[in-house]
């Protein structure tokens, strides 16, 4: 697996960094929703299109998994903080608007077909138990705040353990049930 690095420089060029080998993502902290500019349409039957999040410095670049052609982009710089500073990994999708398309600057020239729209990104973030409450602190601390997921949206292999759930004293984490139907 590996994991978007910043590129200072050429903001086009992106820098892959090998997550290290030796780690094994014990927990699946939850999902977080974001919204991003894209031009995914949902009008072909598909209302949710897994993607691969590139960083440039501060900003995520998505690109479809299947096509790797440019999906949209996220400007939410914690994420790229958390990378720095954490063991994590993320894995997105990105989710149908009926949302009306706003038109580009191109576009109100006539020269762009390409219409942008707001859509919704589920980034499900992975990542070791001990540094749970650290990378939620950052979460919340920019207003984004981790929410369950889906049993086909966590991994088999990891623990549900979100941060930012409220658990009453005497009570336990809910589990993310695996043989739900979505």
């Amino acid at each position: 697996m590996a994991e978007a690095e910043s590129s200072r420089g050429d903001p086009d060029r992106e820098i892959v960094r090998d997550a290290p080998q030796n780690v094994e993502y014990d927990t699946c902290f939850g999902v977080i929703l974001i919204d991003a500019m894209s031009s995914f349409n949902s009008n072909g039957g598909n209302k949710i299109a897994p993607v691969t999040m590139q960083r440039y410095d501060d900003m995520i670049k998505l690109r479809y998994q299947d096509s790797n052609k440019y999906a949209g982009i996220l400007l939410t710089p914690v994420l790229g903080k958390i990378l720095d500073d954490f063991s994590v990994k993320y894995e997105a999708s990105l989710v149908g608007s009926l949302s009306e398309p706003t038109p580009t600057r191109k576009q109100k020239k006539g020269h762009d077909p390409t219409r942008q729209r707001k859509c919704c990104v589920r980034v499900v973030v992975y990542g070791l138990k001990e540094e749970e409450s650290k990378v939620g602190d950052l979460l919340s601390d920019d207003g984004l705040f981790l929410q369950q997921p889906s049993a086909a949206e966590c991994l088999r292999n990891t623990n549900y353990s979100n941060p930012h759930y409220l658990v009453r004293p005497g009570s336990e984490m809910p589990a993310v049930d695996r043989h739900q139907k979505n």
